[in-house]
């Protein structure tokens, strides 16, 4: 995969589930261009559920709340 990201040979690429999660430090994935790595989001997404969901956080990012559903990118996922 990162190999065709690098030579141009496909324009992009979204991956959401790996064999090892989550992924090392040193995964090349985490460097490799045009490629953007998703955490268990490629099920099905209703646009009320969504809206829901911004609007909470909205609420909470003006109250200096954290948000819900944040990636940890300490934990790599």
């Amino acid at each position: 995969m990162t190999e065709v990201l690098e030579q141009n040979k496909i324009a992009g690429a979204v991956l959401d589930v790996f064999e090892k999660e989550p992924l090392p430090k040193d995964h090349p994935f985490w460097t490799t261009p045009n490629l953007l790595m998703t955490f268990h989001t490629s099920a099905p997404s209703l646009p009320e559920d969504i809206a829901k969901l911004f609007i909470e956080n909205y609420k909470l990012f003006n109250e200096g709340k954290p948000l819900m559903y944040q990636v940890d990118f300490e934990r790599g996922y």
